[in-house]
């Protein structure tokens, strides 16, 4: 069974500690992204998103970069996976 979706900001400091090195990225561009001070690339939301699978999350890009939102190819993808 799949985790239920979460949005960054609902993290743990821990967990975005965890995430940030398997993600590519650091943890404070995280912290950033989770408290709201920057929003997240789609580039970035991908790699987190895999990265976040690898431990057991749910964070899915279209919750965190509004290209990914807006994206026809991904929602046409989340229906295919179902």
């Amino acid at each position: 069974m799949e985790p239920k979706p979460q949005h960054i900001s609902a993290l743990t400091p821990a967990e975005l500690k965890k995430l940030a090195p398997l993600a590519k990225t650091t943890y404070g561009a995280l912290r950033q992204v989770a408290s709201g001070r920057r929003q997240m690339s789609a580039d970035m939301a991908s790699s987190v998103e895999r990265a976040a699978a690898r431990i057991g999350l749910n964070l899915p890009r279209e919750l965190h970069a509004s290209a990914c939102s807006r994206c026809e190819f991904a929602r046409l993808c989340r229906k295919g996976m179902k």
